[in-house]
């Protein structure tokens, strides 16, 4: 697998004001230019899990999977997901009676979310990977050396050797695509150098930072969203004049002419 980096620079002048909302958990990906850029690289899947969910921005943004996990080891963060999302306390069902509730719900998006360490969480779903179509967004504490005071700011940090693990783990897997963000750092350099990178400035409360997204797959030639298509703000909203116009026009053809057009894509 070669290793493309892509270095893409959004974020400060098309911040919104509503933005300070956004960024209030520690390290949230909320802000504007960032959970555009993660989205944006996000192919089609069924079962969508965040192992470190915090508030959960990218699930909050993007279009609805067939089934959410939202796993967080911070009790506290796990309550704000319950009262954010309407979902479901992992905790109160068994694998089989996830099992069967998706079977139940196959017209409409479930949301369960987990207290768990990450691995357990994985560990307790990873027998769905077989068939479901899955993605797995890990957005852990990052290194202690990443960061540029080097200080601890989360409840339940990770060690170095809990990252290794947790990377260890994501490679295991064999039938999943997985995407995993970080600053720059020897450690993830390192165990995923072989693996997709793209660089991206994301808005903290201390200005700007440069943030590594890792993926075990190759660009996706299809989105599971396509709300926020675009390098940047502007291109974004360039992208979206096109498919307004396109549509618009596509809309006054006759049905017949639709019927031909589709019929050739």
């Amino acid at each position: 697998m070669t290793a493309p980096i892509t270095k893409i620079i959004d974020a400060g002048p098309h911040q919104k004001k509503n933005d300070s909302a956004r960024l209030s958990y520690y390290g949230g990906k909320g802000s504007d230019g960032t959970f555009q850029k993660i989205i944006n690289q996000i192919p089609p899947h069924e079962m969508f899990i965040e192992t470190h969910a915090g508030l959960a921005r990218i699930t909050e943004f993007k279009k609805p999977s067939r089934v959410t996990i939202l796993n967080d080891i911070d009790p506290d963060t796990v309550q704000k997901l319950k009262q954010k999302f309407n979902c479901l306390n992992g905790d109160d069902y068994t694998r089989n009676d996830i099992n069967d509730l998706i079977n139940e719900h196959k017209n409409s998006p479930l949301i369960f979310v987990e207290n768990l360490d990450a691995e357990y969480c994985l560990v307790k779903y990873e027998s769905f990977f077989t068939y479901f179509n899955t993605v797995i967004y890990s957005d852990p504490p990052y290194p202690l050396k990443s960061r540029k005071k080097q200080r601890k700011v989360y409840k339940n940090e990770m060690t170095d050797l809990q990252h290794i693990e947790l990377i260890k783990m994501l490679k295991s897997y064999q039938n999943i695509k997985f995407l995993i963000s970080t600053y720059p750092n020897s450690i993830y350099q390192e165990m995923l150098k072989n693996y997709r990178m793209i660089e991206y400035y994301s808005q903290t409360r201390k200005g700007l930072a440069l943030e590594n997204l890792y993926m075990n797959y190759e660009g996706p030639n299809q989105l599971h969203d396509y709300s926020f298509l675009g390098n940047d703000f502007r291109e974004r909203e360039k992208f979206k004049a096109y498919a307004d116009n396109f549509l618009r026009k596509f809309r006054e053809f006759p049905q017949l002419l639709q019927q031909k057009i589709l019929s050739e894509l």
